[in-house]
Protein backbone atom coordinates (compact mmCIF):
# COMPACT_ATOMS: atom_id res chain seq x y z
CA UNK A 1 0.00 0.00 0.00
CA UNK A 2 0.53 3.35 -0.71
CA UNK A 3 1.06 4.17 3.77
CA UNK A 4 3.58 1.19 3.75
CA UNK A 5 1.22 -1.41 5.00
CA UNK A 6 1.90 -5.29 3.20
CA UNK A 7 -1.06 -7.54 2.64
CA UNK A 8 -0.80 -10.99 1.63
CA UNK A 9 -3.46 -11.66 -0.30
CA UNK A 10 -4.73 -13.63 -3.07
CA UNK A 11 -5.73 -10.83 -6.04
CA UNK A 12 -9.45 -12.24 -7.93
CA UNK A 13 -9.59 -9.08 -10.55
CA UNK A 14 -7.72 -5.87 -11.25
CA UNK A 15 -9.77 -3.21 -12.80
CA UNK A 16 -9.52 0.88 -13.79
CA UNK A 17 -11.10 1.30 -9.93
CA UNK A 18 -10.46 -1.39 -7.36
CA UNK A 19 -8.69 -4.97 -7.21
CA UNK A 20 -10.90 -7.40 -5.36
CA UNK A 21 -8.78 -10.28 -3.20
CA UNK A 22 -9.56 -12.75 -0.89
CA UNK A 23 -6.84 -13.20 2.03
CA UNK A 24 -4.21 -15.54 1.51
CA UNK A 25 -5.05 -17.70 4.43
CA UNK A 26 -8.20 -18.17 3.77
CA UNK A 27 -8.62 -18.39 -0.63
CA UNK A 28 -12.02 -19.19 -0.26
CA UNK A 29 -13.14 -16.80 1.83
CA UNK A 30 -15.20 -13.46 1.69
CA UNK A 31 -13.95 -10.54 -1.46
CA UNK A 32 -12.79 -7.69 -0.39
CA UNK A 33 -12.30 -4.53 -2.11
CA UNK A 34 -9.64 -1.71 -2.13
CA UNK A 35 -9.91 1.22 -4.42
CA UNK A 36 -6.77 1.25 -7.15
CA UNK A 37 -5.48 4.71 -5.87
CA UNK A 38 -4.26 3.66 -2.52
CA UNK A 39 -1.84 0.39 -4.02
CA UNK A 40 1.59 1.18 -4.71
CA UNK A 41 2.48 -2.11 -6.17
CA UNK A 42 2.19 -5.76 -5.82
CA UNK A 43 4.69 -8.68 -6.05
CA UNK A 44 3.98 -11.83 -7.46
CA UNK A 45 4.57 -15.13 -6.67
CA UNK A 46 7.28 -15.55 -8.73
CA UNK A 47 9.16 -12.04 -7.45
CA UNK A 48 8.17 -10.40 -10.31
CA UNK A 49 6.87 -6.32 -8.23
CA UNK A 50 4.12 -4.49 -11.12
CA UNK A 51 3.76 -0.97 -9.86
CA UNK A 52 0.17 0.17 -9.86
CA UNK A 53 0.99 3.75 -8.83
CA UNK A 54 4.01 6.24 -8.48
CA UNK A 55 4.43 7.48 -4.99
CA UNK A 56 5.12 11.46 -5.77
CA UNK A 57 8.38 12.70 -4.97
CA UNK A 58 8.36 14.35 -1.94
CA UNK A 59 5.85 11.41 -0.46
CA UNK A 60 7.69 8.61 -1.19
CA UNK A 61 8.18 5.65 1.65
CA UNK A 62 10.43 3.12 2.00
CA UNK A 63 8.51 -0.05 2.56
CA UNK A 64 9.80 -2.28 4.75
CA UNK A 65 9.30 -5.99 3.96
CA UNK A 66 11.05 -7.33 7.11
CA UNK A 67 8.18 -5.90 9.05
CA UNK A 68 6.09 -9.04 8.76
CA UNK A 69 9.27 -11.37 9.16
CA UNK A 70 9.75 -11.31 13.09
CA UNK A 71 10.72 -14.86 13.90
CA UNK A 72 14.44 -16.15 13.68
CA UNK A 73 15.69 -19.97 13.72
CA UNK A 74 19.15 -20.71 13.12
CA UNK A 75 22.27 -22.47 14.34
CA UNK A 76 25.90 -21.46 15.15
CA UNK A 77 28.17 -22.46 12.66
CA UNK A 78 31.84 -22.38 15.16
CA UNK A 79 29.71 -23.95 17.77
CA UNK A 80 30.25 -27.43 15.95
CA UNK A 81 34.00 -26.97 15.51
CA UNK A 82 33.76 -26.65 20.03
CA UNK A 83 31.85 -29.64 19.21
CA UNK A 84 28.94 -28.07 20.51
CA UNK A 85 25.33 -28.22 18.54
CA UNK A 86 23.25 -24.84 19.12
CA UNK A 87 20.05 -24.17 18.08
CA UNK A 88 17.96 -20.73 18.52
CA UNK A 89 14.88 -18.84 18.09
CA UNK A 90 14.75 -15.04 18.06
CA UNK A 91 11.79 -13.14 18.17
CA UNK A 92 12.08 -9.17 16.86
CA UNK A 93 9.74 -6.60 18.18
CA UNK A 94 7.76 -4.07 16.19
CA UNK A 95 10.13 -1.94 14.57
CA UNK A 96 12.78 -4.62 13.84
CA UNK A 97 15.34 -2.88 16.45
CA UNK A 98 15.10 -5.15 19.61
CA UNK A 99 15.18 -9.22 18.72
CA UNK A 100 15.05 -11.37 21.94
CA UNK A 101 17.05 -14.86 21.24
CA UNK A 102 16.91 -18.24 22.77
CA UNK A 103 19.87 -20.51 22.25
CA UNK A 104 20.14 -23.99 23.04
CA UNK A 105 22.89 -26.16 22.83
CA UNK A 106 24.16 -30.12 23.30
CA UNK A 107 27.69 -30.89 23.95
CA UNK A 108 27.80 -34.17 21.77
CA UNK A 109 31.65 -34.52 22.61
CA UNK A 110 31.80 -33.83 26.44
CA UNK A 111 35.20 -35.06 26.49
CA UNK A 112 38.72 -35.84 25.54
CA UNK A 113 39.87 -31.92 25.16
CA UNK A 114 39.29 -28.54 26.46
CA UNK A 115 35.82 -27.00 24.16
CA UNK A 116 35.20 -24.17 26.67
CA UNK A 117 38.41 -23.15 27.65
CA UNK A 118 38.63 -19.43 29.61
CA UNK A 119 41.29 -16.25 29.14
CA UNK A 120 42.71 -17.71 32.54
CA UNK A 121 42.78 -21.09 31.30
CA UNK A 122 42.69 -21.99 27.82
CA UNK A 123 44.56 -25.17 27.25
CA UNK A 124 45.45 -27.36 30.29
CA UNK A 125 42.18 -28.31 31.57
CA UNK A 126 39.50 -30.40 30.30
CA UNK A 127 36.13 -27.86 30.78
CA UNK A 128 33.22 -28.84 28.36
CA UNK A 129 29.30 -28.09 27.55
CA UNK A 130 26.83 -30.91 28.33
CA UNK A 131 24.00 -28.09 27.85
CA UNK A 132 23.69 -24.45 27.69
CA UNK A 133 20.79 -21.85 27.46
CA UNK A 134 20.06 -18.42 27.72
CA UNK A 135 18.92 -15.02 27.23
CA UNK A 136 20.11 -12.53 24.88
CA UNK A 137 19.12 -9.10 24.25
CA UNK A 138 19.83 -8.08 20.58
CA UNK A 139 19.57 -4.06 19.66
CA UNK A 140 19.82 -3.45 15.95
CA UNK A 141 20.65 -0.32 14.35
CA UNK A 142 18.89 1.02 11.35
CA UNK A 143 15.08 -0.67 10.75
CA UNK A 144 16.32 -3.51 8.41
CA UNK A 145 16.16 -1.96 4.82
CA UNK A 146 19.58 -3.00 4.22
CA UNK A 147 21.72 -5.84 3.82
CA UNK A 148 23.32 -5.17 7.02
CA UNK A 149 22.84 -4.56 10.33
CA UNK A 150 25.16 -3.66 13.23
CA UNK A 151 23.56 -5.24 16.87
CA UNK A 152 24.77 -4.50 20.49
CA UNK A 153 24.03 -7.80 22.79
CA UNK A 154 24.07 -8.08 26.66
CA UNK A 155 23.55 -11.90 26.95
CA UNK A 156 23.04 -14.16 30.09
CA UNK A 157 23.26 -18.24 30.15
CA UNK A 158 23.04 -21.28 32.12
CA UNK A 159 25.76 -23.92 31.80
CA UNK A 160 25.68 -27.45 32.65
CA UNK A 161 29.91 -28.46 32.31
CA UNK A 162 31.81 -31.73 32.30
CA UNK A 163 35.38 -30.98 33.70
CA UNK A 164 38.37 -32.78 34.87
CA UNK A 165 39.17 -31.40 38.41
CA UNK A 166 42.26 -29.73 39.23
CA UNK A 167 43.35 -31.76 41.55
CA UNK A 168 43.02 -34.98 39.05
CA UNK A 169 45.90 -35.75 36.56
CA UNK A 170 45.77 -38.08 33.76
CA UNK A 171 47.67 -38.29 30.68
CA UNK A 172 44.45 -40.69 29.10
CA UNK A 173 40.84 -39.08 28.64
CA UNK A 174 39.78 -42.50 28.97
CA UNK A 175 40.29 -43.08 32.51
CA UNK A 176 39.86 -39.53 33.46
CA UNK A 177 37.29 -38.39 36.32
CA UNK A 178 35.13 -35.90 34.82
CA UNK A 179 32.97 -34.24 37.43
CA UNK A 180 29.79 -31.77 36.27
CA UNK A 181 29.11 -28.39 37.22
CA UNK A 182 27.05 -25.25 36.76
CA UNK A 183 27.83 -22.00 35.47
CA UNK A 184 26.17 -18.69 35.03
CA UNK A 185 27.82 -16.78 31.67
CA UNK A 186 27.51 -12.95 31.19
CA UNK A 187 28.81 -11.69 27.89
CA UNK A 188 28.35 -8.41 25.78
CA UNK A 189 28.40 -9.20 22.13
CA UNK A 190 28.95 -6.64 19.02
CA UNK A 191 28.61 -7.74 15.95
CA UNK A 192 26.92 -7.27 12.33
CA UNK A 193 23.89 -9.48 10.30
CA UNK A 194 24.39 -10.06 6.93
CA UNK A 195 21.37 -10.85 4.85
CA UNK A 196 22.82 -11.76 1.24
CA UNK A 197 19.15 -12.78 -0.08
CA UNK A 198 15.63 -12.87 1.02
CA UNK A 199 14.51 -14.60 3.96
CA UNK A 200 17.81 -15.82 4.83
CA UNK A 201 20.60 -14.44 7.55
CA UNK A 202 24.38 -14.28 8.43
CA UNK A 203 25.73 -13.32 11.98
CA UNK A 204 29.03 -12.66 13.15
CA UNK A 205 29.46 -11.69 17.03
CA UNK A 206 32.36 -10.99 19.30
CA UNK A 207 31.69 -11.04 23.30
CA UNK A 208 33.57 -10.68 26.21
CA UNK A 209 32.53 -11.41 29.64
CA UNK A 210 33.00 -14.14 32.39
CA UNK A 211 31.70 -17.09 33.69
CA UNK A 212 30.64 -17.57 37.29
CA UNK A 213 30.93 -21.13 38.62
CA UNK A 214 28.92 -22.36 41.65
CA UNK A 215 29.77 -25.60 43.56
CA UNK A 216 32.47 -26.50 45.50
CA UNK A 217 35.82 -24.79 45.55
CA UNK A 218 37.84 -27.69 44.81
CA UNK A 219 36.34 -28.04 41.66
CA UNK A 220 36.91 -24.78 40.70
CA UNK A 221 38.89 -25.27 37.02
CA UNK A 222 41.41 -22.47 38.26
CA UNK A 223 40.38 -22.25 41.76
CA UNK A 224 38.29 -19.40 41.75
CA UNK A 225 34.46 -18.82 40.74
CA UNK A 226 35.20 -16.00 38.15
CA UNK A 227 36.77 -16.91 34.62
CA UNK A 228 37.25 -14.26 32.51
CA UNK A 229 35.46 -15.58 29.01
CA UNK A 230 35.76 -14.51 25.19
CA UNK A 231 33.72 -15.67 22.23
CA UNK A 232 33.46 -15.66 19.11
CA UNK A 233 30.18 -16.66 17.00
CA UNK A 234 28.89 -17.17 13.29
CA UNK A 235 25.63 -18.60 13.05
CA UNK A 236 23.19 -18.54 9.73
CA UNK A 237 19.55 -18.51 10.03
CA UNK A 238 15.77 -18.20 8.14
CA UNK A 239 13.53 -15.27 8.98
CA UNK A 240 10.11 -15.45 8.21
Amino acid sequence: MKSGTIYQVKIIDINENEIQYRTYANPDGPLYRVSRSMVYRIKQEGGYWEVINIIPVGKKRRINTDETRRHYIGMGILDLIRTDFTLFYEYLLPGNKIGLRIPFTYGFRSAYFNTNPTLLAPIPFYRNTVFKTGLELRIYSGQGYGKVRYVFSPSVYYLRLNRVPSDYISSSPDFMVFRTENALRFMIFNGIQICPVEYIQFGLDLGFGADVDFGGSALYLTNIPLNPKAQLNLHLGYKF
